[in-house]
């Protein structure tokens, strides 16, 4: 299978501020999620930015997405993949491969699943500057994630998230641009801000229901459909 900047998903900073421990993190998260629960709607715009090394500082690759939600829709685009909730529905579409998988899931409010990093990263700290709460998390020697640390700047005026930066260890084979290549400890920057223009998102662009059955409406009627 071909490893893009996407499949990857999910500084050596120095700053005159304090440091805190594990519980500080985990408290932190928690209001982070809440805040995004308890919102009715909201429109983010997230660019990535994938680095061939852990201290590059010009992109080899750059895309957008979009995080939005308007009360029970829930929306995320990244590249050539939408993936959308209408309640307890849901809709995954990888528009390149022309696939998608439809169904009824479990429906998470929360765009930003910050808790479940705590179960990946055994060691996470938490620091601070005057705009950012800033949180390092470390995989440790014996871990088995593919990445040496995370770390995720979070807004102080309000609990919003500000960027994330993924640092990948080992070398791996990468498609950038359509072209394969070899890429030793790349890095990974999500930076999130409020979209210039959010989208319109209804149900009906993607499927209707009828006799408890799913049917793909519009462009996608030509996809591959999978029900879960």
């Amino acid at each position: 299978m071909k490893k893009t900047l996407l499949f990857y998903l999910l500084f050596v900073i120095a700053l005159p501020s304090f440091s805190q421990g594990k519980k500080a993190v985990e408290e932190l998260f928690d209001k982070v999620e809440k805040k995004y629960k308890s919102e009715k709607s909201y429109c983010y715009q997230s660019i990535y930015n994938f680095y061939s090394t852990a201290t590059a500082t010009k992109p080899i690759e750059t895309y957008t997405g979009t995080i939005y939600k308007n009360n029970t829709i829930n929306y995320q685009q990244i590249k050539d993949n939408e993936f959308a909730s209408f309640g307890a529905n849901n809709i995954m579409i990888n528009h390149q491969e022309k696939i998608l998988q439809i169904g009824k899931v479990e429906n998470n409010n929360s765009p930003i699943a910050l808790q479940s990093f705590l179960k990946l990263f055994p060691d996470y700290s938490l620091k601070q500057d005057k705009t950012y709460y800033i949180c390092e998390l470390k995989s440790g020697k014996y871990s088995q994630v593919a990445m040496d640390r995370l770390i995720i700047y979070i807004n102080k005026a309000d609990y919003s998230l500000a960027k994330q930066e993924f640092y990948f260890v080992g070398e791996k084979d990468f498609t950038v641009k359509n072209k394969k290549t070899k890429i030793k400890n790349p890095k990974l920057e999500v930076r999130y801000g409020k979209h210039p223009k959010c989208p319109d998102i209804k149900q009906q662009d993607f499927f209707t229901i009828k006799d408890k059955k799913f049917i793909v409406t519009g462009k996608l009627k030509n996809y591959k459909a999978i029900t879960l």
